[in-house]
């Protein structure tokens, strides 16, 4: 019965999704984004950049980066 549903969600799913989205989407988005992003970044961003970039810089010689 998952299957079925699932076949049946996915067939669906794109022929709904563009008559949805641009709907809801304009509506919902800059209503939360200005409230919730200036809020949360400053607060995430140096916590986990410095940890994570020393990591993939490295691993990213197609943009330039070759290390720090």
């Amino acid at each position: 019965m998952k299957m079925v549903f699932l076949v049946f969600y996915i067939a669906y799913l794109p022929a709904y999704l563009p008559a949805y989205l641009p709907t809801y989407l304009p509506a919902c988005l800059p209503a939360y984004l200005p409230a919730y992003l200036p809020a949360y970044l400053p607060a995430y961003l140096p916590a986990y950049l410095p940890a994570y970039l020393p990591a993939y810089l490295p691993a990213m010689p197609c943009l330039g980066f070759h290390g720090i």
